[in-house]
């Protein structure tokens, strides 16, 4: 049987943005439950997911590298409240823009989900012990959910700035929607020119991103 490629690629891509915020909030869930039936649980959980944490804190020193802001000092915390926590403080008067923000702050929780849910894809193939398999995917389960500085560094961005992050938020709103709207159309109909559908689905990309521009451009002090 063949297998049509639109209708694979559509999948995936659903998939995935699914899978995403539904280990989110079975990772916030897991260790809201641990911590009320017992702190010392939710104590536990940390220590044995300290890789996960450890991960938490690479994700963000590497899309602090990517996009440029400097990084003031690393923190990991052993024995304290929580268990294991750690931190990358961040010079946050360099991020100006809402997108970088976002990259930064929400990184683990992009390069964890994403990387548990390929240690789920590939699991049958990948050449390791069941048990280390799972070690990872619970640290990586773990790891991605965003802590609270991370979540006050995105939305202390998007307050300084509301006009900009609006108009952030559609452009990058556009590149998935042309990605949809040329999948969906592509395999609900099946339509042979591929190349052409997904042309005009650029071109009104594009068109939505000059819209969204001209209605929401921000002023220099947003």
């Amino acid at each position: 049987m063949q297998v049509n490629p639109d209708l694979y690629a559509l999948g995936l891509l659903l998939e995935v943005m699914f899978c995403i915020p539904l280990f989110l909030i079975a990772s916030l869930l897991l260790m809201t439950f641990t911590d009320f039936i017992s702190h010392r649980l939710g104590t536990l959980l940390r220590y044995l997911a300290f890789p996960g944490v450890v991960l938490h804190e690479i994700c963000h020193d590497l899309l602090c590298r990517i996009t440029g802001i400097p990084i003031l000092e690393h923190r990991i915390f052993i024995g304290n409240r929580n268990g294991v926590a750690g931190g990358v403080v961040v010079e946050a008067s360099k991020i100006h823009t809402f997108t970088t923000s976002v990259l930064i702050g929400f990184a683990p929780l992009i390069i964890l989900a994403l990387a548990l849910y390929l240690l789920i894809a590939f699991w049958v193939i990948i050449p390791m012990h069941e048990i280390l398999k799972y070690y990872f995917a619970f640290c990586f389960f773990i790891g991605l959910a965003p802590s609270k500085a991370d979540i006050k560094l995105v939305t202390s961005v998007a307050k300084e700035r509301p006009n900009q992050t609006i108009l952030e938020l559609g452009l990058l709103s556009i590149p998935l929607f042309t990605a949809l709207t040329y999948l969906f159309l592509r395999t609900l109909w099946a339509l042979p020119f591929s190349i052409w559908l997904f042309s005009g689905a650029v071109l009104a990309g594009a068109l939505l991103a000059l819209l969204f521009w001209q209605v929401f451009k921000p002023h220099r002090n947003s």
